[in-house]
């Protein structure tokens, strides 16, 4: 103690948790081990109360987190490991995979840049049969995709996390145009790098058989 209040090393003790490690200015400093009925088990740093720069946390369900802490949220570089054993590892920001990360799930493995726990940027989607690699949107498919099964390579497009599956390039051309309508502009062009050959004068506008504008 110092000045009558916490500091230095020592041991707390209420009906929900013992702490036992470091005190500065009556707030957990420094090292310690907080053991809760509620929360599960915390060994690492803290600073100012807050659980800070790197520990980890053992939940009473069978999940752990291990690696950065700011202010009691995870952030920076750590994994977290659920209860069914899938996981985690790679950056954070205040509780949200934010960066580069792997989530590793029971069937599928996602690699790529999250943003606020959303998929953002490019992924590579690792299933047992195929490999899946192109550019998400707000946690969606957007965009054209490389499929890679053994040997064979093919090309997928993705619309807001659906595969439209066009039969041709004419249907591609009339969606094009509901789209814009819409002024969904984001898929359309999407559409556009899929079909390049679309890209045409005659996509947006209509002329009669003399060329002239019809609107």
């Amino acid at each position: 103690w110092r000045s009558d209040i916490r500091h230095g090393f020592g041991v707390y003790k209420t009906n929900e948790y013992t702490y036992e490690g470091n005190w500065s200015s009556d707030k957990k400093h420094g090292h310690g081990k907080e053991v809760s009925k509620v929360c599960g088990t915390y060994v690492g740093h803290w600073k100012r109360g807050f659980k800070h720069k790197h520990g980890r946390q053992d939940y009473l369900d069978g999940q752990y987190y291990n690696g950065g802490w700011s202010y009691g949220k995870k952030t920076g570089h750590g994994k977290m490991e659920y209860s069914d054993g899938t996981y985690y590892e790679g950056f954070w920001l205040n509780d949200n995979y934010n960066g580069r990360g792997v989530l590793n799930l029971e069937d599928v493995v996602f690699k790529g840049e999250w943003n606020g726990g959303e998929r953002e940027g490019v992924f590579v989607e690792t299933r047992d049969n195929y490999v899946l690699t192109g550019p998400w949107l707000c946690d969606l498919r957007h965009g054209t995709f490389e499929k890679s099964e053994g040997n064979k390579m093919t090309r997928e497009l993705y619309l807001w996390n659906c595969n439209p599956n066009f039969k041709n390039s004419k249907e591609a051309k009339k969606s094009i145009q509901k789209l814009m309508k819409k002024r969904d502009y984001l898929a359309a062009e999407e559409i556009l790098n899929f079909y390049p050959t679309l890209i045409k004068w005659s996509l947006f506008y209509k002329y009669d058989k003399k060329g002239t504008l019809l609107h």
